[in-house]
């Protein structure tokens, strides 16, 4: 009787770690593809999000191009024409007329008076954006930090061209 018991003891003790290693596996295994699916959804998600924004940007590279090489744009006189109808039919909150040298003629859009002012005259032609778009591309800027607030902007800027030459920038 005595030997029986013991068996039957070591018997039950062995089956109690077979199961609960076959639990503890399989929670561990079912944890481990619950993350590795969350990674795939977070992966997927960012992905999709990734195309949203290029294909904005892309359209937003495309409006602004595509105002640039309107005839009425290298009418420095008048750079309203230019801007306000753009403003009002886009996205973009703001957008400048620059000369050719990189020099701001207008600025127009939701944007203090003071800020308007200073950069009115200003040359800018040292940022890679505008320098883009001198030398005839598109561009568009990297993230610029917004002062005082924790957002960011990117700028689009394309060259207006006359007879093949640049004659200066539209920037928004």
């Amino acid at each position: 009787g005595m030997k029986l018991r013991t068996t039957l003891a070591v018997v039950l003790l062995v089956i109690t770690l077979v199961v609960g290693g076959i639990v503890y596996g399989s929670f561990e295994f079912t944890k481990q593809s619950a993350i590795e699916r969350g990674q795939q959804n977070v992966d997927e998600t960012a992905a999709t999000v990734a195309d949203q924004i290029e294909t904005d940007l892309n359209e937003r590279r495309d409006r602004v191009g595509f105002v640039a090489s309107q005839p009425t744009a290298s009418d420095f006189d008048d750079t309203a024409r230019t801007i306000d109808p753009f403003l009002e039919n886009s996205r973009f909150y703001a957008a400048q007329v620059l000369s050719a040298n990189g020099t701001v003629i207008d600025f127009r859009g939701d944007v203090a008076d003071s800020v308007r002012e200073s950069a009115v005259g200003t040359n800018i032609a040292n940022e890679s954006y505008i320098r883009g778009a001198i030398e005839g591309q598109t561009t568009i800027s990297e993230p610029i930090p917004v002062e005082g607030d924790d957002g960011h902007i990117l700028v689009v800027s394309a060259p207006i061209f006359e007879n093949e030459t640049v004659s200066g920038i539209f920037s928004a």
